[in-house]
């Protein structure tokens, strides 16, 4: 008998949502949504973690009605909530970083492509002036 991959990837989330029916338990649900979210919040993208904190905040709202708030499980929940917020954060800081860093690099060989030129200029006018 074969042997299938069975790892969860982005590609396959939405099969795996769909898994998600009206004769679900709620811990099913929760199972569902925190397992694809955790799989999202790892893929690195900023896109993808905010769809991640989107599907914590729907498993955090299903187990808060069933258990209460102040929960344990409700508690881990929040608790990825936040780690995909300063995930967010991060992400955020990093491509603006990234975007100063680039502008800068551009600016900078902008200025050298100029001085080259400027040189170039001045050895022709020289080259002309000997001959």
């Amino acid at each position: 008998m074969p042997k299938y991959n069975q790892q969860l990837t982005v590609s396959n989330l939405p099969n795996y949502l769909g898994q998600i029916n009206a004769n679900s338990s709620p811990d099913t649900e929760i199972k569902f949504l925190c397992r694809s979210a955790n799989c999202l919040m790892k893929s690195g993208h900023l896109k993808n973690t905010k769809k991640a904190i989107r599907l914590y905040t729907q498993a955090y709202d299903i187990q808060s009605d069933i258990r209460g708030s102040s929960h344990t499980r409700s508690m881990n929940i929040l608790n990825s909530i936040v780690k995909c917020e300063n995930i967010v954060m991060m992400l955020k800081k990093n491509s603006m970083e990234t975007r100063r860093r680039l502008k800068l690099e551009a600016e900078t060989r902008k200025k050298k492509e100029k001085e080259k030129k400027m040189k170039m200029k001045k050895e022709k006018k020289v080259n002309v002036n000997e001959n």
